[in-house]
């Protein structure tokens, strides 16, 4: 358990019920300062530990880690999610700009031109 703000937040209950608040916990905590990120990617690794197979925590940790910048990281969490989320822009948007920032144009441009056409389509 973490202890943030005088609260204590468990990874099951913060990933109940497929809700993420992982993430929101941080931007609530640290107004958006990256350095309160890393509670709340303790508390999405603990929840994934829990049950590896979820998609949408693995999606939150995702967002924790493009955040952190921890690019490397991030990647391995855009392949496990794609099968899942690839009818997503905003999936295919934080994957072009993990590629980006790993220095891999082709795949970074594959994702871009998905998310374009996802959100032409909508």
């Amino acid at each position: 358990m973490l202890r943030e703000n005088r609260l204590v937040f468990s990874p099951r209950a913060a990933f109940e019920g497929g809700r993420c608040d992982a993430e929101q916990l941080a931007v609530r905590t640290g107004d958006g300062d990256a350095t309160r990120f890393g509670p709340a990617l303790k508390l999405a690794e603990a929840a994934i530990d829990l049950n590896a197979g979820a998609v949408r925590t693995r999606e939150t940790r995702l967002r924790i880690l493009v955040r952190l910048g921890k690019w490397d990281k991030a990647l391995a969490d855009v392949e496990a999610c794609e099968s899942l989320l690839r009818g997503r822009a905003d999936f295919h948007r934080l994957a072009a700009l993990v590629y980006r920032n790993l220095k891999l144009t082709t795949p970074a441009e594959e994702h871009e031109r998905r998310a374009k056409e996802l959100m032409a389509d909508d």
